[in-house]
C-alpha cells in the first residue's frame, strides 16, 4: 500500500526558489520526493522528534511530518542542509 505525499505552498515556494540557481539539486529533491510513497523511512532520512522525519540530499534537507494512521506524509519545509 502506497503512502500519500502533499507538498506545503511554503515547502513548494522553497523549492521554486532553488530553481534557477540550482535545477539539477531540485530535480534530485522531487526524485526523492517521489521515493516517500513507498514510506516514511527511506534511505537516509533520520527521525526528528516524534511525527517528523527529516532527509538530505546534497546539500538540501527536506522536513516532512508523518501521519502513520491514514498513511499520508507532507512536506513541510525545503532548505540548506547544515555542513
Amino acid at each position: 500500500m502506497t503512502w500519500r505525499v502533499t507538498v506545503e505552498p511554503e515547502a513548494l515556494n522553497e523549492m521554486a526558489g532553488f530553481l534557477k540557481e540550482d535545477p539539477a539539486g531540485v530535480r534530485e529533491l522531487v526524485a526523492v520526493i517521489d521515493t516517500l510513497t513507498e514510506g516514511p523511512s527511506v534511505a537516509g532520512s533520520q527521525a526528528w522528534g516524534i511525527e517528523y522525519r527529516r532527509l538530505r540530499r546534497g546539500h538540501r534537507r527536506v522536513l516532512y511530518h508523518v501521519d502513520d494512521a491514514d498513511r499520508a506524509i507532507r512536506i513541510e519545509h525545503v532548505g540548506l542542509a547544515r555542513p
